[in-house]
Formats: structure tokens, C-alpha cells, sequence
């Protein structure tokens, strides 16, 4: 609770001075190039920088000293429940490894699937907003059955795509769930023979239980590190592109 409370600090005092400091920096920088600079980047580019990524490295920064507390937090756990019962810290080891592969390896091809299927349906609407602003053209030259048949194989297509990806994170969410109740099951097995041969108390079986539950969670947040990690040195780099821009 205190180490949150010192995050949550830290982040209220870098939210607004550091972002106000690098979004001064960034425009004076910004204002002083010279004019070919403009020439070979939209504006866009600069304003999306100057806006976006002073955020970007903040919030990422924030993120980071949360996984870093989630770290030290679930290696207490994981201790606490070797010294509590050693096939239980076991238990816990080799579920935080399961987990974090899983996590790290599976969401990103998820998030692939999601940006491409992001870009399909938005060259979709993109075609189907220049078919019905040129729907009397279309009329005239006598082409409506076929603009409708596109439209149905198109349509069609999205939608697949569409449910193919739904189905995907359903399997994520089934399999992650299958995981979670796999830990529980076992955790719960092993406390149990152990209460009923006398060697740890009835309260121990909750806590050890509780403690599942947090180290699941806590190994969800931890395989977040890369993608985190990577949105950090990104903006980092954007940032300093701008600054230290020679133009």
C-alpha cells in the first residue's frame, strides 16, 4: 500500500511539471529549425510529437515503478509460500512461468491480428463512403449489381475476419481461465493433504489460496514489461529526436 502510494506521488508530480518541461523544450526546439526542416515533415509530425509523447513517456514511466512494485510483490509471495509449503511455492514458480510465456507470447500476435483487422475495416468504411458519395455516377453507368455484389463479398469478408478475431480472444480469455483454475485446484490439493496430516493449520489453505490470486494477477501485469518497456524507449526517442533535430 505504501509503495503504491509512492507511485501514485511520483506520477501526480511528473504528470504535470515534466510534460509542461519537455513540451516547452520540445517547441522552443520545434520554433528555432529552419524552414527546410518543414519541407521534408508534415506539421503533423511535429504536432504529434510535441503533444503525444511527453505524455506517452510519463504514463509508460508510471506503468514501469508499478511493475516494478508488482515484481517485489510477487516474489514475496512466491518466498512466503516456499517457506509456508515448499510444493506450493512450486506450484506458484512454475505458474508464474506458464503465465508470463503465455501472456508474452500470444498477446502480441493477438494485437497483430487486431491492428491489421483495424486497417481492413477502416479501408472498408473508406470504400464504402466513396461508393455512396458517387452512388449517381454509379446509377448512371449501370453498375448497381455490381457495387452491390462487391459490397456482399466485402461485407462478408469483415464480418469473418471480425469473428475470427472475437473467437481468438475468447481463446485467450478460456485459456488464461484453465490456467487460473488449474493453480486454485492445485494449490487447494496439496494444502488440503497437508491440513489433513496436521502439518499446517485450516487458515493456511485460505491465505496460500488468496495469494493464487494475486500471483496470477500480478503475472498478468508482469508480461506487460516488454510491450511497456518498448513504448518507453520509443518515446524517449522521439522526444530526444526532436530536441537534439540538427535542422
Amino acid at each position: 500500500m505504501i509503495l503504491f502510494l509512492i507511485k501514485n506521488y511520483i506520477y501526480a508530480c511528473m504528470e504535470d511539471k515534466v510534460t509542461k518541461e519537455i513540451k516547452r523544450d520540445m517547441f522552443n526546439k520545434i520554433v528555432s529549425l529552419e524552414v527546410k526542416a518543414f519541407d521534408r515533415n508534415k506539421v503533423s509530425y511535429f504536432t504529434q510529437k510535441i503533444t503525444e509523447e511527453p505524455h506517452n513517456l510519463v504514463a509508460s514511466f508510471y506503468k514501469l515503478t508499478g511493475l516494478l512494485i508488482t515484481l517485489i510483490k510477487t516474489v514475496c509471495i512466491v518466498v512466503i509460500a516456499f517457506c509456508t509449503c515448499f510444493d506450493c511455492g512450486l506450484v506458484f514458480s512454475f505458474a508464474l512461468l506458464v503465465i508470463y510465456l503465455t501472456i508474452s507470447n500470444v498477446k502480441p500476435f493477438l494485437a497483430r491480428g487486431e491492428r491489421q483487422l483495424n486497417l481492413e475495416v477502416k479501408e472498408y468504411s473508406n470504400s464504402l463512403f466513396d461508393t455512396i458519395r458517387n452512388i449517381r455516377e454509379i446509377k448512371m453507368l449501370g453498375a448497381k449489381n455490381v457495387v452491390k455484389k462487391d459490397f456482399d463479398i466485402e461485407s462478408s469478408d469483415i464480418e469473418k475476419e471480425i469473428s475470427s478475431s472475437r473467437n481468438m480472444a475468447n481463446l485467450m480469455d478460456l485459456l488464461l481461465f484453465t490456467i487460473k483454475f488449474s493453480i486454485h485446484a492445485l494449490v487447494l490439493i496439496i494444502t488440503t493433504r497437508q491440513y489433513f496430516a496436521g502439518l499446517i493449520e485450516f487458515e493456511t489453505i485460505i491465505v496460500l489460496e488468496l495469494y493464487a490470486a494475486l500471483l496470477f494477477n500480478g503475472a498478468k501485469q508482469l508480461a506487460e514489461t516488454n510491450n511497456i518497456w518498448m513504448l518507453y524507449k520509443n518515446s524517449l526517442k522521439n522526444i530526444f529526436d526532436v530536441i537534439t533535430n540538427k535542422n
